[in-house]
């Protein structure tokens, strides 16, 4: 089985160099920089797609690829992680 992960783009509060918060929307640099991986995805098989955090940064990353998917909760995008 592969796993891809593809992060969101760019954006504002990337720019401003701060850690994003729930309401960071895409830059139109970050929208470009989805649209360049969208041949990449297009040319894949996949099974399944989850879409997470549930933000508007990442659930419009996966409109601009062109993909619907589970929205998955757990994850909040917010805090610093442990791994």
């Amino acid at each position: 089985m592969d796993i891809i992960l593809i992060r969101h783009g760019e954006t504002d509060e990337n720019v401003l160099r701060t850690f994003s918060t729930k309401s960071a929307q895409l830059t139109e640099e970050g929208g470009k920089q989805i649209e360049r991986i969208r041949p990449f995805v297009e040319s894949q098989n996949y099974d399944k797609v989850y879409i997470s955090p549930p933000l508007d940064r990442t659930r419009d990353s996966a409109r601009i690829l062109g993909v619907e998917g589970e929205i998955e909760k757990k994850n909040s995008g917010s805090g610093f992680w442990r791994f």
